[in-house]
């Protein structure tokens, strides 16, 4: 969602264009002008087209500059990118990542440039594991050739913290986030006018979300859009994830009617942005319909569901994190209407492509495991509801810690479990951890929903 963060890749290249001729680079710098204004008003498609006739201008000057024409490839790897069209993203940026290597240098920072945007492709595509090398090696040039100071290191940390929240490394994530904004702090306005630290910023917040730091996750939140709001305007698509964001955490504290108005504002933004079938407007419309379910308003969440279902089966495809996450949310709502045999293959396909993405431990996992335990202990079945609990308090007490709110909703219900069967002396230290757990939280809380899509619940 952020092809912005793409353009600062590539600002490195740009200082090389000054040894084109100048009637090129009249014309070359006009349509890129014109690209990068589309890319500010998220008009993804217009933006392409600028891309694509920077693409033929190359071509039709037989250019041999190979940062240029790689530059080219880079804009419209953003415009695809921010249209969901990951697919047709990737073998450009190999492309461009192969001639980089051979023509300029494996360590070259044009070289980074593009191994970083790969990666943050390849995180937005659910392929995590392939991602973190990538984006390692790209911050490593970065550090050695401009400095552990430069603007673009920033942007190479802060990618790399949203990789690091992906796979649940929380204090990764948060240490990379405090490096990058100690850089973006200091950076000239005519370089970057606050949309990166604003989105290191909501890396931040949402990592400290799942930390349990409700409070200091909403004041990251809330200066992430004073950022962006003094920036951008009241209505710019790039409000869409800090607004988002604030609106998981609301609800998350049971502050429902503050976080059905932000959901219906961030709505509004993406459909008139994006349009009504977008993969962005499915995570939006999935957390509204998650919303109205945590509050029981079953008839309003089920035809919401069911459409953030399809649009994301649609758009991103059946391996997808975000996936993933619209189909667990579906079978909560069946669970919690009692709808049993409708919510269990749902829940295990979302399990299994969880396991499929992220690995064995990941917290998603840990959540999914739970999710299938309540469902079990609902229909008397026992022994399958025991077997998942265990499963998911080894995950979430790896994963989150012992203290975390997701490990304490775990050990409450395995404690149950067993007191439900009579097993008393088992269940003891069971419920005694999650009381002392909960005693430390004052606030009424709803329950974080298994498998919802990172960002908090939005595709980047």
């Amino acid at each position: 969602m952020y092809p912005r963060m793409l353009f600062a890749g590539t600002l490195v290249l740009a200082a090389q264009l000054s040894a084109l001729c100048a009637e090129d680079l009249s014309e070359y710098a006009a349509i890129r002008k014109e690209t990068h204004a589309h890319s500010q008003a998220r008009d993804y498609p217009a933006m392409e087209r600028s891309a694509r006739r920077l693409c033929e201008f190359t071509r039709a000057a037989t250019d041999t500059d190979h940062r240029r024409i790689g530059e080219a490839k880079i804009q419209l790897v953003a415009a695809l990118i921010g249209q969901g069209r990951y697919a047709e993203a990737e073998p450009l940026l190999k492309e461009t990542l192969t001639r980089y290597e051979r023509e300029l240098g494996p360590e070259t920072v044009d070289t980074a440039a593009v191994l970083n945007t790969l990666g943050y492709l390849y995180c937005r595509m659910g392929r995590v594991r392939e991602a973190e090398p990538l984006l390692v090696k790209g911050l490593e040039i970065r550090e050695k050739t401009l400095g552990p100071t430069h603007f673009a290191t920033a942007i190479s940390l802060s990618r790399l913290a949203d990789l690091y929240f992906l796979v649940g490394r929380l204090s990764e994530a948060e240490a990379s986030c405090m490096r990058a904004l100690a850089i973006l702090e200091d950076v000239d306005e005519e370089v970057d006018r606050g949309e990166n630290r604003a989105r290191t910023l909501e890396i931040l917040a949402k990592t400290q979300e799942v930390e349990g730091h409700f409070a200091e996750a909403e004041a990251r939140y809330r200066q992430s859009l004073g950022i962006t709001e003094k920036s951008l305007g009241s209505e710019h698509p790039a409000l869409v994830t800090p607004l988002n964001g604030l609106a998981v955490l609301l609800e998350h504290e049971a502050r429902y009617a503050e976080a059905e108005i932000l959901y219906r504002r961030v709505l509004g933004i993406v459909e008139r942005t994006f349009g009504t079938e977008h993969f962005k407007t499915a995570a939006i419309v999935n957390n509204l319909a998650h919303l109205y379910r945590v509050q029981e308003r079953y008839d309003e969440a089920e035809p919401l569901q069911l459409r953030a279902v399809a649009i994301a089966r649609k758009t991103l495809g059946p391996d997808h994190p975000d996936t993933a996450a619209t189909i667990n949310c579906l079978a909560r709502l069946y669970a919690a209407q009692g709808r049993y045999a409708d919510a269990e293959p749902l829940y295990h396909e979302a399990l299994t492509l969880a396991e499929k993405i992220f690995g064995p431990e990941h917290r998603n996992l840990g959540t999914s495991c739970n999710c299938l335990a309540e469902l079990y202990r609902a229909q008397g079945r026992n022994d399958e509801a025991e077997r998942y609990y265990t499963r998911a308090l080894a995950i979430r007490e790896k994963a989150l810690g012992p203290e975390h709110r997701d490990t304490a909703e775990t050990l409450r219900g395995l404690g149950e479990l067993y007191q439900a069967q009579g097993r008393t002396a088992e269940a003891e230290p069971f419920l005694q951890r999650a009381k002392a757990i909960e005693d430390k939280r004052s606030k009424p809380q709803a329950k974080p929903e298994a498998g919802q899509p990172p960002q908090s619940r939005l595709p980047n």
